[in-house]
């Protein structure tokens, strides 16, 4: 039989010591490996849905889940799953590295409601970084007419502050 370690990404692989990963896991580790099992490797919506959405629910800021997480956001092929995986990451915008990956998702994301939901969580934490991406957008005539409305109002937020 083939190994699951196979179809993993190189950075699940080095979290995965043993083909049972509950056995020998630590929970957080146990957590990130079904996660991104789920994430990578399910055809179902719903089941990948479920595993965003449970992303960081242990309050661990694991780099392997939240490469997982920010790729899901970025590519995953339904909006609820992207967006599933965003609620999951904004819970630690504060922190440096995440708001970071934020900004650059930012500038790479496709999807509107996406979009439209890294530009509110941006300019609530009032990062000035990306007044500049966000008069690009705004001025583009091939724009979204919801993510152009967004990046307007979070240019005036951020000029207020």
């Amino acid at each position: 039989a083939a190994d699951s370690r196979e179809i993993l990404p190189p950075t699940i692989k080095k979290t995965i010591l043993v083909k049972n990963p509950s056995s020998n896991l630590p929970r957080n580790k146990t957590l990130t490996y079904q996660t991104a099992l789920v994430l990578n490797n399910s055809t179902s919506a719903s089941e990948r849905f479920q595993a965003a959405s449970k992303g960081l629910e242990n309050n661990v800021l694991d780099k392997e889940i939240l490469d997982v997480l920010f790729n899901t956001m970025q590519n995953d092929p339904n909006t609820n799953v992207r967006m599933a995986a965003f609620e999951s990451l904004s819970q630690f915008a504060n922190e440096k590295r995440v708001k970071n990956r934020f900004i650059t998702a930012l500038q790479n994301q496709k999807d509107p409601d996406v979009k439209v939901a890294i530009i509110d969580l941006l300019t609530n934490l009032r990062t000035n970084s990306i007044k500049a991406y966000l008069e690009k957008i705004a001025n583009e005539e091939d724009t979204n007419p919801m993510v152009t409305e967004r990046a307007h109002k979070g240019l005036m937020k951020l000029a207020s502050s």
